[in-house]
């Protein structure tokens, strides 16, 4: 499933938990670190009002281990192409 959608269900898991009236830290590790940075930007880009809701309580974010800049195994998978298959995420 591609990141941006990933984003908008979790969005949509913590609308029905009911999250957006306390503070929110997020920390995640590797790959998690990217789906925050989508939900941030999903929350803030799409229009929903109660996801832009949700980013508004995010006090912090604590990124462990997140390849911000792309991983070297993805660019290798890229770089090979369909000798490899990349899922959605490393393409």
């Amino acid at each position: 499933m591609p990141i941006v959608e990933r984003a908008a269900n979790v969005l949509g898991l913590l609308e029905a938990k009911g999250f957006g009236s306390k503070p929110i830290v997020f920390v995640a590790h590797s790959l998690g670190g990217l789906l925050v940075k989508q939900l941030l930007r999903s929350g803030t880009e799409l229009g929903n009002e109660y996801w832009s809701r949700i980013i508004q309580y995010v006090r912090g974010c604590a990124f462990l281990a997140t390849p911000h800049t792309g991983s070297g195994i993805a660019t290798w998978v890229n770089r090979i192409g369909k000798l490899v298959k990349a899922s959605q995420t490393v393409t």
